[in-house]
């Protein structure tokens, strides 16, 4: 189970249930409200040695372009990331593949459509979760 570390109209850390070391920055970039998810994740490894991950769903209301457009963006900050569009359907197996992974997942709260569904995303997750509002 994980332990609830700060939660705040903004935000919410989630911890898992022993302390990990962070192998990788994975965040969910998804339309307008997913910017400020993209700026905190790429805030978190700047100056760090951690790879950062992209995560952005294909199709409507992303367009195509998105995965070129955020590349160029970050490399405008200094910032390598690898970024990936991925059908909506592939998101959520990714998201839990990465947390496995010993990661730090950075999302919006939104972004998971149950409780049902975060309740099995934070169960899968071996690293720490950072939730946004």
């Amino acid at each position: 189970m994980h332990a609830l570390l700060h939660d705040s109209p903004e935000a919410l850390l989630v911890l898992p249930p022993k302390p990990v070391p962070i192998g990788a920055v994975t965040v969910l970039c998804e339309g307008d409200e997913g910017s400020l998810a993209l700026a905190l994740a790429a805030a978190l490894v700047a100056g760090r040695r951690w790879p950062l991950r992209v995560l952005l769903p294909s199709g409507p209301p992303t367009p195509a372009a998105a995965e070129e457009r955020v590349a160029r963006e970050l490399r405008a900050r200094g910032l390598d990331a690898e970024v990936r569009q991925l059908p909506r359907a592939a998101l959520s197996r990714e998201l839990t593949r990465s947390g496995s992974a010993h990661g730090l997942l950075v999302l919006r709260r939104g972004a998971i459509a149950t409780p049902g569904e975060l309740h099995a995303l934070l169960e899968g997750c071996a690293g720490p979760v950072l939730l946004i509002a």
